[in-house]
């Protein structure tokens, strides 16, 4: 069902940092805050946040390449997003959520002068049950459960 609630009004920052660190450890890491205002609209909901807008999201990222195996990488991620108002008046909300991803990958061409890259990732680690976003009007989008993924690239 829609319902005209007015005008959505959103403010924030966000910041991105990435770069090699050391031969070895590359990092990636990013934040954002956003403030969602409605306005022009139903004054019962006026100056309430916007449904399914996090205030708050962070995420790390960091992938090390072993230096007594060059070939092989390893990576770790992590995503915490703060919790969301699921309607207008600002009753309900979904919780908070943080998940967990690792990782490894094989460089073929530096182990076997084979033009590839073999990838093995594993995400939200433990499983974790959680709500991923909200949405005034329609269903909850829940998170995926733990997901292995094997992949395999090669360039010819």
């Amino acid at each position: 069902m829609y319902v005209q609630s007015g005008e959505q009004e959103h403010k924030g920052l966000e910041f991105s940092l990435s770069g090699q660190v050391t031969d070895y450890l590359n990092l990636i890491a990013s934040a954002m805050y956003i403030r969602s205002d409605i306005q022009n609209g139903d004054p019962t909901v006026n100056g309430n946040e916007a449904s399914g807008v996090p205030k708050n999201s962070v995420s790390l990222y960091a992938a090390y390449k072993l230096p007594f195996y060059v070939p092989l990488t390893l990576s770790a991620g992590l995503q915490y997003k703060a919790s969301q108002y699921v309607d207008l008046g600002n009753t309900q909300e979904i919780p908070s959520f943080t998940v967990f991803d690792v990782g490894a990958s094989w460089d073929l061409k530096a182990a076997y002068q084979i033009p590839g890259i073999v990838r093995l990732n594993v995400d939200n680690v433990a499983d974790k049950d959680y709500w991923s976003s909200a949405t005034f009007g329609s269903a909850l989008a829940l998170g995926d459960p733990r997901t292995v993924r094997l992949s395999a690239t090669f360039d010819f």
